[in-house]
């Protein structure tokens, strides 16, 4: 696929029949899965050869490979600089929407680490159920 718009046909040609399938389903893990990896292949399909200077963490149950239907697409954009990075992060954000992906998202500095270990617990805990879907 070369373009946004091959990408975006593709994706929800391919959600369609999984969501179809999904109402005869009677394995809804199975379902989770599925809908993950459509939504992983997806983000790899956009971020094509393009080299990012950041780092993008799915969080929650999309990093667990547990949407359902209508589950949030939490995505982590982890960079040493926010500044250096924020125009590179908005527009693939732009990208995801545009292409019929409906993410959510969080932009974290490497500092945020340490920064909410001892004060947050409830925001730190967001690290530990991270995984890569992309590579940047």
């Amino acid at each position: 696929m070369n373009s946004t718009i091959e990408v975006k046909e593709y994706f929800l040609a391919k959600r369609e029949k999984l969501f179809q399938e999904h109402s005869k389903q009677i394995d809804p893990l199975k379902f989770s899965k599925d809908y993950s990896f459509l939504i992983e292949e997806t983000i790899r399909e956009l971020a094509g050869t393009k080299k990012y200077n950041f780092a993008l963490a799915s969080a929650g149950s999309f990093s667990r490979r547990e949407l359902s239907p209508y589950s949030d697409v939490d995505l982590i954009f982890i960079n040493e600089n926010i500044e250096s990075s924020e125009k590179d992060i908005s527009d693939f954000i732009t990208v995801l929407w545009d292409s019929g992906l409906e993410v959510s998202h969080t932009i974290r500095d490497f500092s945020d680490i340490q920064k909410y270990l001892p004060d947050d617990l409830h925001t730190f805990t967001q690290f530990f159920e991270t995984r890569f879907p992309a590579r940047f």
